[in-house]
């Protein structure tokens, strides 16, 4: 598959010679049109066309004549291209709102359905090709050498308004005819086969012209911080041509996007006291926000392209950007059945962006979602609310705190005790005592949804992300260090108990247990599990601080109502269980010389694992718990008895899950990086929860199979392979491909 990484492109606009957007130029706001000046504007616009106005023209170098030219006389044979029938289509608008991710979309429906799209900013396409013959001012064809497409054409424009460094005049409309005029506008280019002069023209085709409309959003959060990205990136890239210099001091961390929004803030201070076109009444009750201007642009382009749309009677599909990553097979067949498409290719892979939730301090989160809220149009707040639950006004204040301090996770690095007394995954389990206590009457009905898993199999970041993007808390069976108790349901005294108390409740809580047997420096009678009863305790069992005193209680068996069963592959599973141990000796103030031997590498696998071996060699010797051929097996397996837990473990949450009637979704820590949206999509319908956020980056954990020579992975796979049930070997034979005669 062919890869892609998305971008922001909205570069590309129309703009006169000094690289100013047209638009600025153009517009000169809080203008009242009389009929007269209709008129004479009608009549420039004639004389425009009649005369081929351009806006500039330039020479272009020698060595570029030939190709410009070669490209002019070609322009014949390919002027307007043709789908098979000779039937040209109509124009569906890609509307988007700088830096929200246009590019991606456009990309692969040309790559998946091997047909052109349009745009409105042709001045790079050389020479630009109207999709119809009598279409002059376009819009124009995208990729020439693809047919077109029998019945719609997506065609990008990002109307106006969208500009990021400029004057309350420059962006604030007064007329809603005043942006449709600008997403009518486009740039085309032509060159003199002859003389070589290239020319560039704007103009502004018919609102008759657009039968239909994506409309893409992305969160707001994200945008903003993007699109401050892309302005130090261009001002770079501009840099020795004329420009002043590159915006070099404003980094992409959340302290440069703090300078870079007090740079903008400050340097348009005067010019928005002073205007006449921006309310005031909104500038002043939230000049405090950080980059309110570029805050102010971004509602009011969505209000305004909404009312384009519905003025026009244009059929609108909705396509939020995070939807890529949540459920990305659902997002692209239904932007192909809008624009009537058949898919003939597999598509571009997508890579996840970056998320910048975290950039925005709690207050200035706040004021955000005040802002949007109040400024946006009815319509247009119910399209963007999903991405302030938690944070707009009524909502509990306090919540924006716990939803930024969540960071992404490598397993690795994740604090997870395995010695069965607790579970101190610190990444996801540090709830602040003080914390305001979830409204009780909200999660009356919510049932448990266990997150069964072998500890070190990828819980924190399935825990972390699905609270994130959801924006509902999940639960846990491990708060011995919690100091506030909030069971799941009033009824369940004894857990599990809620992880993130500033998160409403869902119907279904994602609840954290690693049951038991899991332990890494045991002895036999401490981890071999006599029956799949002992073992349901163990998945029951909850730890926690009951005044002032940790202790251990048990739920009834009718609490879970669900399960999501964790699987990573064993032999990364068993080298990370290591590397936490020795993290673990580091805590408790291990003597140096007794950890020295245990590096991080095969031979640090091989000495903690001859230490384990040789430890517990005797009382397995001795042990009637362990079949004599499990035994035999495992004697040429490094870690042999990890092996053992591991395998145990996966069969016995099988047999449990079978006996308790439980739905169950199979999870596989590894289809994070191989099927990302997949998963999450599955995770989420299974849970029934709908997303409302982005998600937490996922950082792919290292794989360690070549830790383990081929003669000992050929012996540990023979060991799973008599070991597991037949249920559990269809789950995980595959992470032992090639290692067994069949």
């Amino acid at each position: 598959m062919s890869s892609f990484q998305d971008h922001v492109d909205y570069e590309n606009v129309p703009t006169d010679a000094s690289g100013r957007p047209l638009q600025q130029q153009r517009r000169s706001l809080g203008r009242k049109r009389s009929m007269i000046s209709a008129l004479l504007w009608a009549m420039i616009l004639v004389m425009a066309l009649t005369m081929g106005m351009v806006h500039f023209r330039k020479r272009l170098p020698e060595n570029e004549k030939s190709v410009m030219a070669s490209n002019a006389a070609d322009s014949e044979t390919h002027s307007v291209p043709k789908n098979d029938d000779g039937v040209h289509p109509q124009v569906a608008w890609m509307m988007s709102f700088g830096g929200s991710g246009t590019s991606y979309t456009i990309t692969n429906t040309e790559h998946m359905t091997g047909v052109t799209t349009a745009t409105n900013y042709a001045r790079d396409i050389v020479p630009s090709v109207p999709v119809h013959q009598d279409w002059t001012n376009g819009p124009f064809v995208h990729a020439t050498q693809l047919k077109l497409p029998e019945k719609y054409i997506l065609t990008k424009t990002h109307c106006g308004g969208y500009c990021m460094d400029c004057a309350p005049q420059t962006y604030v409309y007064d007329q809603v005819t005043d942006f449709e005029h600008d997403c009518l506008t486009a740039t085309s280019a032509s060159v003199d086969s002859s003389s070589g002069e290239y020319a560039v023209r704007t103009s502004t085709y018919s609102n008759a012209i657009p039968k239909r409309a994506i409309h893409l959003i992305r969160d707001p959060f994200d945008n903003m911080v993007g699109r401050m990205h892309l302005a130090v990136k261009l001002s770079a890239d501009r840099q020795g041509h004329g420009n002043d210099a590159p915006l070099k001091e404003f980094d992409n961390s959340m302290d440069g996007f703090y300078e870079w929004c007090d740079y903008l803030d400050t340097k348009y201070a005067d010019a928005e006291a002073s205007s006449t076109t921006i309310n005031h009444a909104i500038l002043e009750a939230f000049s405090d926000l950080p980059c309110h201007a570029e805050w102010y642009r971004y509602v009011q382009w969505h209000n305004l392209a909404t009312e384009v749309r519905d003025q026009l009677e244009l059929p609108v599909y909705h396509l939020f950007y995070e939807n890529y990553t949540l459920a990305y097979d659902d997002t692209v067949e239904q932007v192909l059945e809008f624009l009537e498409l058949e898919a003939v290719h597999s598509p571009i892979e997508f890579y996840v962006g970056k998320t910048y939730r975290s950039f925005f301090k709690p207050e200035h989160a706040q004021m955000a979602a005040d802002f949007t809220k109040q400024f946006a149009s009815p319509r247009v707040w119910e399209l963007l609310e999903h991405y302030f639950h938690g944070i707009s006004e009524g909502d509990d204040d306090t919540a924006v705190e716990s939803e930024f301090d969540l960071k992404p996770a490598d397993d690795d690095q994740v604090s997870t005790t395995v010695n069965g007394d607790n579970d101190d995954d610190s990444v996801v389990e540090n709830v602040d005592g003080g914390a305001a206590t979830v409204d009780k009457s909200s999660n009356e009905g919510s049932e448990v949804a266990w997150l069964l898993s072998f500890p070190n199999s990828g819980t924190s970041y399935t825990i972390t992300n699905t609270e994130r993007l959801s924006n509902y808390s999940t639960a846990s069976n491990y708060a011995s260090d919690w100091e506030k108790l909030v069971p799941v349901r009033s009824e369940f005294t004894k857990g599990p108990y809620l992880h993130n108390l500033n998160m409403k409740v869902p119907g279904l809580v994602l609840t954290k247990t690693h049951c038991t047997a899991y332990c890494a420096d045991c002895s036999p009678e401490t981890y071999v599990i006599g029956s799949v009863n002992e073992f349901q305790e163990g998945c029951r069992t909850v730890h926690a601080k009951v005044n002032g005193k940790e202790v251990d209680q048990m739920y009834s068996a009718a609490v879970p109502a669900k399960a999501v069963h964790l699987i990573r592959d064993p032999f990364d599973n068993i080298v990370a269980r290591l590397h936490l141990s020795l993290k673990r000796m580091q805590e408790i103030g291990a003597p140096t010389d007794d950890l020295k031997s245990y590096t991080e590498g095969r031979e640090g696998l091989l000495a903690w694992c001859k230490y384990i071996d040789e430890k517990y060699a005797e009382e397995e010797g001795a042990t009637d718990l362990i079949r004599p051929k499990i035994k035999s097996l495992w004697k040429d397996v490094p870690c042999h008895a990890e092996w053992f837990r591991y395998v145990q473990w996966h069969n016995l949450a099988l047999e449990m899950t079978s006996q308790m009637e439980l739905p169950v979704l199979y999870l596989h820590y590894e289809k994070y990086g191989q099927h990302y949206n997949k998963v999450v999509s599955d995770l989420f319908k299974f849970l029934e929860l709908t997303p409302v956020r982005d998600p937490i980056e996922f950082v792919a954990g290292k794989h360690y199979a070549d830790y383990y020579t081929a003669e000992e992975q050929r012996a540990a796979a023979r060991l799973v392979k008599a070991m597991a049930s037949p249920d559990c070997w269809e789950l995980i034979k595959s992470y032992f491909d090639g290692l067994l005669d069949e």
